[in-house]
């Protein structure tokens, strides 16, 4: 009788916990389906979805063409996490490849579509830059130009002007530092600088340097008109040391006083 009876209480002791067990799932599987329809959205199978995605975009991007001018930007570049109730959306942009032409600022527009064919859309303001420099080629080299002796006339120098090569067209090279082609340059080292600038303000630059040697015709030395030179010199220095009251006059080669 005694074995009966605390079989019966352990069975109703049983009884509330397994009560207790079903409802803190019931009450778990509860809160799992709410925080999957806000954090985790899905669709339930045979309902009908009329709520649109909601776009997100970044405000701006910069992006950089190539070394050809070309850059593809891809649309989940603008995207910034764009949400909708069913998990799966489709995005696509106003524009993904981008050109030298299209060097600045503009608005592209970010699509967002789901599976139901709602839709939304914003947009980011794309910048897209140029940086690479113009090369210049065959610029001219370093010339070393030795002056005719017997005429001593500098030299005219002509040279080429450089070609260039760049990612975008409309490149406008000058001369910026330098004798230009066809002048005479004079002796010593003249350096020439030419730059190539791109409508995206983008830099590039060449220099060479032409030597010209000056003209070196030896010189003749009177030799004695330069021993009486020192002499008169020497005379000269004497009559100022000496300071006498009679009068020195100065001559070619001697002193005779007066």
């Amino acid at each position: 009788m005694t074995r009966t009876n605390t079989t019966r209480l352990s069975i109703a002791m049983q009884c509330p916990l397994r009560l207790s067990i079903l409802v803190f799932f019931t009450v778990l599987v509860s809160h799992i389906y709410l925080f999957s329809q806000v954090f985790c959205p899905f669709c339930p199978v045979g309902t009908r979805d009329t709520l649109p995605p909601h776009a997100n975009c970044k405000t701006a991007i910069t992006i950089y063409l190539d070394t050809v001018g070309y850059r593809y930007n891809s649309p989940l570049n603008l995207d910034n996490y764009s949400v909708d109730n069913c998990p799966v959306i489709i995005i696509s942009a106003s524009q993904t490849r981008f050109y030298c032409r299209d060097v600045g600022t503009k608005p592209i527009t970010l699509f967002v579509r789901d599976t139901a064919g709602n839709s939304a859309r914003c947009t980011t303001m794309v910048t897209i830059r140029d940086t690479i420099r113009p090369k210049l080629k065959n610029c001219p080299r370093d010339t070393v130009i030795n002056v005719n002796n017997l005429t001593c006339t500098n030299p005219v120098f002509n040279f080429a002007t450089p070609s260039v090569s760049d990612n975008c067209s409309g490149v406008l090279i000058t001369q910026t530092a330098g004798l230009t082609s066809g002048m005479t340059f004079p002796a010593g080292v003249n350096t020439i600088t030419f730059s190539a600038r791109d409508s995206s303000g983008s830099i590039g630059t060449c220099s060479f340097k032409v030597s010209v040697n000056a003209c070196n015709i030896p010189l003749k030395t009177n030799i004695k008109g330069r021993i009486e030179t020192e002499q008169n010199r020497a005379i000269a220095a004497q009559v100022s040391l000496t300071n006498t009251a009679s009068n020195n006059l100065f001559t070619r080669g001697n002193t005779e006083g007066v």
